[in-house]
């Protein structure tokens, strides 16, 4: 696969997720409950903030790899869902309407324009 099409997937995995963890979030939060968990000095912070970061790494590239798998999911169910398929054959519809009304348009306006003429002739 290449990266563009990855890049694509994982976004659209990215807002994905998202929409499935704020469905499910807590609407409140207990903020007492926030400062306890802080850490109690910045060397624990500090120490700890390093570990997660080496940690880190190896989890982004795994939640990457995921996030891609996900967003393709999403694509190809989007792309095979019933709306979608209505939506892309009423475009095609629309399209080929519009194409036949601009051939009538020019049809007529070419027919008035002979018509002019004719009539100039007569007249003049």
């Amino acid at each position: 696969m290449n990266t563009t099409k990855e890049l694509f997937y994982a976004a659209v995995g990215v807002g994905d997720l998202a929409v499935s963890k704020a469905r499910k979030a807590p609407v409140t939060f207990d903020l007492s409950q926030i400062r306890k968990e802080l850490p109690k000095n910045w060397t624990e912070f500090r120490s700890g903030a390093e570990k997660a970061a080496t940690q880190t790494v190896g989890r982004i590239t795994n939640g990457y790899q995921h996030l891609v798998v996900r967003g393709e999911k999403t694509v190809k169910s989007i792309r095979s869902s019933a709306p979608t398929k209505r939506a892309a054959q009423q475009t095609k519809t629309a399209k080929s309407q519009s194409k036949a009304a601009a051939t009538s348009v020019k049809k007529a306006a070419e027919a008035t324009v002979e018509a002019t003429k004719e009539a100039s002739q007569k007249v003049g």
